[in-house]
């Protein structure tokens, strides 16, 4: 996680007076707000602050790298009292109760990092800093959420999406993501890299563990096209269009075809749900397999997309913000992710992919812009 010749020295801690808790609300004014443009209607642009009721029960995490505030985290747990309601909404926690008890759940929100630290170890110091302390309060159930871009990220560490998307209306589309923590097996047969460090690599799967993990549904609303083993993901397409290539993969073989879905997911989208906000910063493009997907400027419904058709290339294209929001039409949509981070490492290294795919692109982006024009 970055050149180990420069690598920053990294420490984590809790916010334990006062001043660290406004610290805290100050970091997360600068990252979020003054850096990613986000929150502005909530923020106080005054003292320059961002927070929120949360904070009042929560854990604050406040990383430092090389004595200076990198980064933060907030941590939810229910053993200090009933969450609130719009958690038990977006995750769902009721669902394992006849398992694990609600003291032994806990959220983690308000993960951030600032942009120069977020290829360091800072971002994996605070979520092993949380994860120890998770582990010293009895914590079976970790919840969490983000954007589609980021799901690798925390797979990767070990948790699951489980439960349908949902709309922010910060950050528009979110994912719903669970760490049964006690459950070793899982977490060796991927590789968890929080195995040897807060996880002991060698615990068996609790029965609690299995049991929770028997409440996941067999085929959730996120699905990984790379992590699932001889997974056809063709099989998502809708029948309108079974058995065609589409059009942005048009002309790529099997290998080039793999690399470009490495890190990509299915997502279902419930209906009016966004899946794409005006302004916002984050670039990952969306091909529709199903369903529908609408185009709006502010109020103003400005097409409706084609199946097959990618949405979010423009500012993909450009490496700009999002100019327009997306949303799921009456039905929902049935979308496949394409990670921009990935996509970018294959086409940079890849050039005879990079063409093919620039060229479907663009072909698709003017085909669009003749039809509307």
């Amino acid at each position: 996680m970055g050149d180990n010749a420069t690598a920053p020295e990294v420490a984590v801690g809790l916010a334990r007076t006062a001043e660290e808790r406004e610290l805290f609300s100050r970091l997360c004014y600068e990252i979020y707000v003054a850096e990613m443009k986000m929150f502005s209607a909530v923020a106080d642009h005054v003292a320059r602050r961002l927070g929120d009721a949360d904070d009042e029960r929560s854990e604050l995490l406040i990383a430092y790298a090389d004595g200076e505030p990198a980064g933060v985290m907030r941590l939810t747990f229910g053993a200090d009292g009933p969450f609130p309601g719009h958690f038990l909404d977006a995750y769902g926690m009721d669902d394992f109760l006849p398992v694990v008890s609600r003291t032994a759940m806990m959220v983690s929100t308000r993960f951030v990092v600032r942009r120069a630290h977020r290829r360091t170890a800072v971002p994996f110091g605070l979520i092993t800093e949380a994860a120890q302390i998770g582990a010293a309060r009895g914590i079976e159930l970790a919840f969490c959420d983000c954007q589609p871009h980021l799901i690798n990220l925390y797979q990767g560490l070990g948790f699951r999406p489980y439960r349908q998307t949902y709309n922010d209306p910060h950050f528009g589309l979110m994912v719903p993501l669970v760490l049964i923590a006690t459950d070793g097996d899982y977490l060796r047969q991927l590789g968890s890299p929080l195995l040897g460090t807060v996880i002991d690599p060698a615990a068996p799967t609790s029965e609690r563990a299995r049991r929770a993990a028997g409440l996941l549904p067999s085929r959730p609303p996120v699905r990984s096209v790379e992590r699932a083993r001889n997974y056809d993901w063709s099989t998502e397409i809708d029948a309108a269009v079974t058995g065609q290539a589409l059009r942005v993969f048009e002309g790529l073989d099997d290998s080039q075809l793999a690399e470009v879905l490495a890190h990509s997911h299915i997502i279902d989208v419930a209906p009016g749900d966004y899946l794409i906000r005006q302004g916002q910063v984050t670039r990952t493009m969306y091909v529709l397999l199903g369903g529908g997907l609408q185009y709006w400027s502010g109020r103003r419904h400005l097409a409706d997309a084609e199946l097959g058709e990618v949405a979010g290339d423009v500012a993909f294209l450009l490496r700009t913000y999002r100019t327009i929001d997306v949303t799921a039409g009456p039905a929902g949509a049935r979308v496949l992710s394409l990670n921009e981070p990935a996509l970018r490492t294959v086409m940079e290294s890849h050039s005879r992919t990079a063409a093919i795919l620039l060229l479907n692109l663009c072909r698709m982006l003017a085909a669009r812009v003749a039809a509307h024009s």
